[in-house]
């Protein structure tokens, strides 16, 4: 709920901070490959976890559908997310971590939606990667 979010952050406990950080250098990528392959999508990326999506909100500025919030409680169903997906709003998910088990309901990678992601979407990493290593250093 958000009223944990904001008591997360309040009291300073350090949980909200706990979780995947993403490096500049990948941000940086993922904004250029995300930017470049848009085709008139809504958002310009679906993403599993708060964290992974603070980055890229702060950086591009463009609008992302954030699939779970802090113990990766849904924000968006998944009837949702393949509504979304169907008519083009939404054509990436960045995600992270796989799954250990159905016992981990706190994990983002443990959600219906990123489950129905892996199981349904094709991998597009290897391509961002080759972009990106093509591109000179800044």
């Amino acid at each position: 709920m958000l009223v944990d979010d904001v008591r997360l952050i309040r009291n300073d406990s350090g949980v909200q901070a706990s979780e995947v950080t993403v490096p500049a250098r990948l941000t940086d990528a993922l904004s250029r490959f995300l930017e470049s392959h848009q085709d008139g999508a809504r958002y310009e990326v679906a993403v599993s976890a708060p964290t992974l999506a603070a980055p890229l909100i702060v950086q591009d500025g463009r609008p992302v559908l954030l699939l779970t919030s802090v113990y990766a409680r849904p924000l968006v169903t998944l009837d949702e997310l393949r509504r979304d997906a169907a008519r083009g709003a939404v054509r990436y998910v960045f995600s992270e971590g796989i799954c250990p088990g159905p016992q981990y309901t706190t994990l983002p990678a443990c959600s219906s939606a990123d489950e129905w992601v892996r199981t349904h979407a094709k991998g597009c990493h290897r391509a961002a990667r080759a972009r990106d290593e093509a591109r000179p250093p800044l």
